[in-house]
């Protein structure tokens, strides 16, 4: 599944789905943006979550207004919505998504990469609300 992007604020793709659907924030310039949008490629590449994922820049004229209204604060983050109302926001810092998400020991985080702890997180974040 492609990965589309919101553009001129029109964000009707995202109203037209009627099930779930991921919308990362993001900047430009921002590094910890750009680690997301590597997972969410990841994310898209998984036959095991055919969720459709939008981006929307925050950066371009109108972008920060709505991105505002959807209660977004900082970026990057992750918004999952349902039926275009907003269900659960994730704010992602760096590599690790924020301590709302599940946590793992130290003997898990010495056999894994931080990009695949991510990747687990953002999945875990997914399923709280996804059946």
């Amino acid at each position: 599944m492609a990965i589309d992007k919101i553009c001129a604020g029109d964000l009707s793709p995202i109203y037209a789905q009627q099930g779930f659907v991921l919308l990362d924030v993001y900047a430009n310039r921002c590094i910890p943006c750009e680690q997301l949008a590597a997972l969410l490629v990841r994310l898209a590449q998984d036959p095991a979550y055919p969720i459709p994922i939008y981006q929307m820049n925050v950066s371009e004229t109108g972008h920060d207004v709505i991105a505002q209204q959807l209660g977004v604060q900082l970026t990057p983050s992750l918004l999952l919505l349902h039926a275009g109302q907003v269900q659960a926001q994730l704010n992602v810092f760096g590599a690790f998504a924020s301590s709302e998400l599940p946590q793992f020991d130290d003997d898990y985080i010495a056999q894994h990469d931080m990009m695949d702890l991510s990747y687990v997180q953002i999945i875990a974040f997914i399923k709280r609300f996804v059946s």
